[in-house]
């Protein structure tokens, strides 16, 4: 053991002996060693405090934190101001686009030129909630085109959505209208008056007759005319001064609601008169008497006659076939020119649906100047009679025949239309072509002052009904707006063109169905007769 360690201390070299410098860069060194030491210890300590901590922000993780959250702020505010100006410009000029089949949505130009004029302001009532209104597949495309009028009437025009079931004292304030008042109405109102108007008022209510020797028939919706109806109601609301027309009572004149609708929508008032009681007003513009059901006074065929001459008077006279005499009414009529004739008119060439459905021909077109006269210009005067024309100038009078039946048509006499059994011509029935309408002028000048009158004198009161005036294939409802504008030019009504979903079917008179019926079915069946026979008698050779 002893040598072990004597060979272990053999091997080790001697340490040398420390000299005073070396002494100082020892010190030196161990102070950095220990400096060493003591870092690696707070470090080591500060790294297990971090893994000792709870989780928490920095002030770096707090700033950007900060900024995300203000970002995401910034976003949906942008967002929610982008989404509140697109519908602000929306409404302002109305960014949509119409891709609609046929253009529902299309505004004329003349409503434009309305709109843009607008000098008050206007308030659409509509009676209903904006959800009933919105949710509508008809209500909604209304609500468009009045989107349509406020942003092209430059905020002039206001919607108001009211609902009457919850606030049923609303409509306390517009009773002093014929027009019902319900809900989902309409009310244009301007500071000056306001309009009613109801749902199937902006819509093409198209009828198709279904039996023609019935005249059965059935509706359907077939178009937009809400551009018309609401473009007129606007001109009424704003419009200073508005012409009267006056329908006269008293004697069961019966009248169609599409036929006072002509005048209304046109912008005129609309006012009944009962002629046994009350004199006609001095300022209406035209009047209109339906065919009486029983004759006139003296005394009432004087406030007419009157109104007539001392007025300047315009007059729309409806006859047509009765069984009620009326000696006075037709006597005061031939002092105009016009005589009544127990004649029933009747046509099997050029008629619709049977020989009592005569179509007429327009011979003056004075009083239709902007109606397209043509081939296919049907102005339908059913149960029509004839009337005669005496003179065509007499002392201030003159009368002009304007209408006339067919050079095909016949007239059968009657006392009674009822007892006529047939319509099928007969010896005895006198040959036409009769006249159907005439327009009666009187002018005369007392002291320096001119006065006179007009009066049309239509032989059919059928012709106004709703039923002919609905049919876009027939020409009475353009034929009477030209006779109203003629008669009275104080008032420059809206025309817009109604929007049709489709194309309209086609109406053929008598002797056009026979013709086709003709061309499709008997030629061709003549043909195939002929054809067979052919081939059989080849064959058997």
């Amino acid at each position: 053991m002893k040598d072990d360690k004597n060979i272990e201390s053999m091997n080790q070299a001697p340490a040398p002996e420390p000299e005073k410098g070396d002494a100082a860069q020892s010190t030196k060194n161990r102070r950095n060693a220990a400096d060493a030491m003591r870092f690696q210890s707070d470090l080591l300590k500060s790294s297990q405090k971090k893994r000792n901590a709870k989780p928490g922000f920095s002030a770096r993780k707090w700033q950007y934190g900060t900024i995300s959250v203000g970002l995401i702020i910034a976003f949906i505010a942008v967002i929610v101001m982008a989404n509140i100006g697109i519908s602000f410009l929306t409404d302002r000029f109305y960014l949509k686009l119409d891709i609609t089949p046929t253009s529902y949505y299309e505004i004329s130009d003349t409503t434009r030129n309305l709109l843009e004029n607008m000098q008050q302001d206007v308030t659409v009532h509509i009676l209903l909630s904006e959800n009933d209104v919105v949710n509508s597949k008809y209500y909604n495309i209304a609500y468009e085109f009045l989107q349509k009028y406020r942003a092209l009437s430059g905020g002039k025009i206001s919607i108001n959505f009211v609902d009457i079931y919850k606030n049923p004292a609303f409509i306390s304030a517009y009773t002093d209208t014929p027009e019902e008042i319900s809900a989902g109405s309409f009310i244009i109102e301007s500071p000056l008056r306001y309009k009613i108007l109801k749902l199937a008022d902006l819509y093409k209510i198209s009828t198709e007759v279904t039996d023609e020797s019935t005249y059965s028939y059935q509706q359907y919706v077939s178009g937009v005319e809400a551009d018309q109806t609401l473009a007129s109601a606007l001109q009424y609301v704003l419009s200073e001064d508005l012409p009267t027309v006056v329908f006269i009572t008293g004697h069961d004149e019966q009248y169609s609601d599409y036929f006072a609708s002509l005048f209304t929508n046109s912008n005129y008032n609309y006012q009944e008169v009962n002629i046994v009681f009350d004199d006609i007003p001095r300022d209406a513009a035209i009047v209109v008497v339906g065919n009486p059901g029983s004759d006139w006074t003296n005394e009432q065929i004087n406030r007419l006659d009157t109104y007539l001459k001392e007025e300047n008077g315009n007059v729309i006279f409806l006859r047509g076939l009765s069984s009620t005499e009326t000696p006075l009414l037709n006597d005061w009529m031939e002092e105009w020119g016009v005589g009544v004739q127990d004649l029933m008119v009747l046509d099997s060439e050029r008629a619709i649906g049977n020989p009592l459905g005569v179509v007429a021909d327009i011979l003056d077109t004075s009083v239709c100047e902007d109606l397209e006269v043509g081939d296919t210009t049907y102005v339908l005067m059913p149960n029509s009679i004839s009337l005669d024309l005496l003179w065509e100038n007499s002392n201030h009078h003159t009368a002009t025949p304007i209408l006339a039946s067919s050079s095909s048509s016949y007239a059968k006499s009657f006392e009674d239309f009822n007892d006529v059994t047939s319509y099928a011509y007969a010896d005895g029935d006198e040959n036409g072509p009769f006249y159907l309408g005439i327009l009666c002028n009187y002018s005369s000048s007392v002291s320096g002052i001119s006065t006179g009158g007009r009066m049309l004198v239509l032989a059919s009161n059928y012709m106004i009904a709703d039923t002919y005036l609905d049919m876009e294939q027939l020409a009475n409802k353009d034929y009477l707006l030209e006779v109203i504008d003629y008669l009275y030019d104080g008032v420059d009504p809206l025309i817009i063109d109604t929007v049709m979903y489709t194309n309209s079917a086609m109406t053929m008179l008598s002797s056009q169905a026979r013709t086709i019926l003709i061309v499709l079915l008997v030629i061709p069946v003549v043909v195939l007769v002929f054809g067979i026979y052919v081939w059989l008698r080849r064959r058997h050779k």
